[in-house]
């Protein structure tokens, strides 16, 4: 079962589309065979039987075609793949599965730490942090308050929950490091 479930494929993608044969309008490339066909595409105009040396101006600029139409034919290919399911990535994916399926993308979550809050001295009296309070870190990134924190009078510390203001699936940025 964990050959099924590795990072970089699903067990959806390992069990069901890996039967699905590679579509056969995915051009393989190949520099040489491109290049080959444009020197003799060239040869072909030229009434004299030449030779193309590598120093010749000529063959730099048959190099810089097949080059430049290998770089047309991957972004071609990359295009047909990303209208099949299979291999289809990100907003792709989702426009694949919304034509195809008509189903969308969850959202995500909104991830939650408990945190605790300090004061730098002890007060005579409570401190209030209320609910719904907005906290950032370096990155900008936001997070509420979930409840109502009370810091009792006395005491220099207490625990409430952030909740990141944002869906994610997968992020850099933890709750646990807002500082507050």
């Amino acid at each position: 079962m964990s050959e099924l479930l590795s990072a970089n494929d699903s067990y959806f993608k390992q069990s069901f589309l890996k039967d699905i044969p590679y579509p056969q309008i995915i051009e393989e490339l190949d520099y040489e065979k491109l290049l080959k066909a444009y020197e003799e595409l060239f040869k072909s105009f030229l009434k004299d039987n030449v030779e193309l040396l590598e120093s010749d101006p000529f063959k730099a600029i048959l190099e810089a075609l097949a080059y430049r139409e290998m770089i047309i034919r991957a972004r071609i290919n990359e295009s047909i793949k990303a209208t099949y399911l299979h291999y289809a990535k990100g907003s792709d994916l989702d426009n694949v599965v919304a034509n195809g399926y008509l189903i969308q993308r969850l959202k995500g979550v909104k991830p939650t730490a408990k945190v605790e809050f300090e004061l730098n001295t002890l007060l005579t009296y409570d401190v209030i942090i209320p609910k719904g309070a907005i906290f950032s870190n370096e990155k900008a990134d936001l997070a509420t308050l979930k409840e109502e924190v009370v810091i009792k009078k006395g005491q220099s510390k207490a625990q409430g929950i952030l909740e990141l203001n944002e869906f994610i699936q997968s992020k850099e940025s933890k709750t646990e490091f807002l500082q507050t």
